[in-house]
């Protein structure tokens, strides 16, 4: 089972202000991680992925990911001028911490190793999905060192 709500004395504080959504939730000091990166825009979901200003399980971020992974594959599909380029990176950004994740429950490397290089997974796991399908990978490179 995922739990679905956290404390926000959970939520990590950082320079810039995170965005928790604390709807429906049984206790008013409590959040779901999972609501709070649905109903934000594309750059604070970015931008809380790689503050860990949301803290996701793995489960958790392997349901956005999917999410998201599916409703890119429909308008992708479509050729609607929906945008590819952000939800492209949402996912990517999904995809690094689920394999920084993945590596630090498998025991591949630990907790402080974890904290150091955690946002350098992520963010290339944000331009190898980039460049799976833009193909356009020296650009690609400078716009994720710029983003990120």
């Amino acid at each position: 089972m995922v739990e679905l709500e956290l404390s926000l004395e959970d939520v990590v504080d950082s320079e810039e202000e995170s965005t928790v959504f604390q709807a429906w939730c049984t206790d008013p000091n409590t959040f779901n991680p999972l609501a709070s990166l649905f109903w934000q825009t594309e750059g604070g979901v970015i931008r809380d992925i790689l503050s860990e200003g949301v803290m996701c399980t793995m489960g958790q971020m392997a349901i956005f990911a999917f999410t998201w992974y599916f409703w890119f594959s429909v308008t992708y599909g479509t050729q609607v001028p929906s945008g590819l380029f952000l939800p492209g990176m949402i996912i990517g950004c999904a995809l690094g911490e689920i394999y920084s994740k993945i590596c630090l429950n498998a025991g591949i490397f630990d907790d402080e190793h974890y904290k150091t290089y955690r946002v350098i997974y992520i963010i290339l796991g944000m331009g190898a999905m980039l460049a799976g399908y833009t193909r356009m990978t020296y650009s690609l490179a400078v716009i994720v060192m710029e983003t990120s």
